[in-house]
């Protein structure tokens, strides 16, 4: 298994376990062999890693 699938498998098993409503998958192509994946959802809760800022 690849590295990006595996993140994006992680991604959206996590909005799926973590709210009760709708969720999303964004994939980008950036340029050859390059990403962007974001999940968007609409649970409230801020995971705690994005409550302290960078680190």
């Amino acid at each position: 298994m690849d590295a990006g699938f595996a993140l994006r498998a992680e991604l959206l098993t996590n909005a799926h376990t973590h709210t009760t409503g709708p969720y999303a998958l964004r994939i980008r192509s950036m340029e050859p062999d390059r990403f962007m994946v974001a999940v968007w959802d609409t649970g409230p809760r801020v995971p705690d890693a994005f409550k302290e800022g960078p680190p």
